[in-house]
Order: C-alpha cells, then sequence, then structure tokens
C-alpha cells in the first residue's frame, strides 16, 4: 500500500469519524426513543410527564410537568442535564402561569404573585455593577473554556467547578442580563455549527440556571462560526468557546 493510499483511506476514516460525532446526537424517531427511556427511568413513578420537541440540528428539548416538589424538581433536572442528547429542559408552568392552580389557597396564590413581581421589578443595574459582574466573570475565564465532548453539548466533567464559580460570580449581578454565547470554530457547515452552539448555549443557561442563578437573568444565542475569534486560522480551538455579555436590564434587547 503507497502512501497516498494510506493518505485518501485515513482521510477517509476521520470524515467519517466526524460524520459519526454530528450524527450520534442526531436526529429520527430511534434517537427521540432512547431518549423518552432515559427519561422515564429518571422519572419513575413520580407523576411527572414529559414531551419532546425538536432543539436544533443535534439535541432535543424536554417539557416536563407534574405536581412534584421543588427537591423532586431539582432531582430529575440534575440527572435529565447529563444526558447526552437533551439541549434543553422546561417545566411546565415555571414561569407563574400555572401558580395559582398549584395550591387553592389564598395566601399561597399571593406569594406566587408577589414572587413573580419581585423577579421583574429589580432595578436595573448601573454601569458600576455592569462593568464589574463583566470584569469578574472575565477574570474567571482567563486561560480557561468550558469543554464539551466532540460534536456534542454535553458539558465535560472537568467544567463543572468553572460553572460553579461562574455562578456564584452572577448571583450578586441582580439588574442585569447576562446573554450566554455559544461559538464554534469553521469546521463543518455553517448550519450543524450554529445549531450545535444554541445547543451549548442552553446547555450552560440551565446548568447556570440550576446553581441558583435566575433563569430572567440570562438568555442564550448561538452564533456558530460567525463570530471567530482567529480569524488567521478558523480551524483553530480558541474559536469554540462559550462567552458571556453582561447588559442592565436597562438597555437589554427586548424580548430577553
Amino acid at each position: 500500500m503507497n502512501g497516498m493510499t494510506k493518505f485518501l483511506i485515513g482521510a477517509g476514516a476521520t470524515a467519517l469519524m466526524a460524520w459519526g460525532n454530528h450524527s450520534a446526537v442526531g436526529s429520527g424517531q430511534a434517537f427521540v426513543d432512547a431518549l423518552s427511556g432515559k427519561t422515564s427511568s429518571i422519572i419513575g413513578d413520580s407523576g411527572v410527564s414529559f414531551d419532546y420537541s425538536a432543539n436544533g440540528a443535534l439535541s432535543r428539548s424536554v417539557t416536563l410537568s407534574g405536581d412534584v416538589s421543588d427537591e423532586e424538581k431539582a432531582r430529575i433536572t440534575k440527572e435529565l442535564s447529563g444526558i447526552d442528547g437533551i439541549g434543553s429542559i422546561t417545566w411546565s408552568g415555571d414561569e407563574g402561569a400555572d401558580g395559582a392552580e398549584a395550591d387553592s389557597d389564598g395566601d399561597a396564590t399571593a406569594t406566587a404573585d408577589s414572587d413573580s413581581n419581585a423577579a421583574t421589578d429589580v432595578a436595573p443595574a448601573s454601569e458600576e455593577v455592569v462593568a464589574e459582574c463583566q470584569g469578574n466573570v472575565d477574570g474567571l475565564l482567563a486561560g480557561k473554556t468550558i469543554e464539551f465532548r466532540l460534536g456534542s453539548a454535553f458539558i465535560a466533567g472537568t467544567s463543572q467547578g468553572l460553572l460553579d464559580e461562574v455562578a456564584e460570580a452572577l448571583k450578586p449581578c441582580a439588574g442585569t442580563v447576562v446573554e450566554i454565547g455559544g461559538h464554534t470554530d469553521a469546521s463543518g457547515t455553517a448550519e450543524i455549527n450554529t445549531s450545535l452552539s444554541q445547543d451549548r448555549a442552553d446547555r450552560v443557561r440551565a446548568a447556570l440556571i440550576e446553581r441558583g442563578v435566575p433563569e430572567r437573568q440570562l438568555t442564550a444565542k448561538g452564533y456558530g462560526p460567525s463570530k471567530l475569534k482567529n480569524t488567521a486560522n478558523p480551524r483553530a480551538a480558541e474559536n469554540r468557546r462559550i462567552e458571556f455579555g453582561v447588559t442592565s436590564s436597562a438597555t437589554a434587547p427586548e424580548g430577553e
């Protein structure tokens, strides 16, 4: 076997491996059935129901519903977040729409309404607070990166500690909106990379919410390869990253 033949075989094998990494999380009924089986094992007989929907090319979103304790919700959310292929996790009614129905007691209803108002009535952060929060999170990420499995939105175990630190840095940042930006290199198609970057940003957002950062304070946006950090080398590892942009809630784009 000559050198050129070996090269072509090696290149073909590499291409197949790359395709497999993307398609392993992929789509199709078999993929959803596998996720459903894992989800059923986690929720057990708790009475929680679930529904999957598409979340980009590489993962699915799951919506959960059921009258269970906050502790049980936290357990289920944590275990589901560890499943490769789940891009985001939502509990039906978490936005407050079902808060009054959860308990017929008048005081409980008033408390739910009060909590909802408190979350939306936080005064916008000053420029000084925004700058401090941005500096804190940038300092944590200096020389570090939140890592994922190849071609996946599954956060590597080695990055869990870094997420803990980021969450602690963001908790005091009341009155801000933090955009979690997902970025990829230019390998592969822009469509797949954009979907992957959105899935990864969504997964980081879910992880920070799980760690106590207010949900309304976080947004997620996948940019794919559109904002390369190293334009001289579009495939450089430094282009594959998660970035955090802190703004005051007074200046955040409407809808975020």
